[in-house]
C-alpha cells in the first residue's frame, strides 16, 4: 500500500462503559489508536 487508503476496525458492542472502557486501555496499551463511540439503540430516544 503507498498510504493512499487507511482502514478501519470496529469492535463491540458492549453492554456498559466499564466494559468498553476496558477494550479501549487494552487497545491502547498495544499502541492502537482507540476511541469510544456511544451510540443510542436502534428506536430508543435519546435524553432530553
Amino acid at each position: 500500500d503507498n498510504g493512499s487508503a487507511w482502514y478501519r476496525v470496529v469492535v463491540g458492542p458492549y453492554d456498559n462503559q466499564p466494559d468498553a472502557q476496558q477494550a479501549l486501555e487494552e487497545l491502547l496499551g498495544r499502541d492502537i489508536p482507540a476511541q469510544i463511540l456511544a451510540r443510542p439503540l436502534a428506536g430508543s430516544v435519546p435524553a432530553a
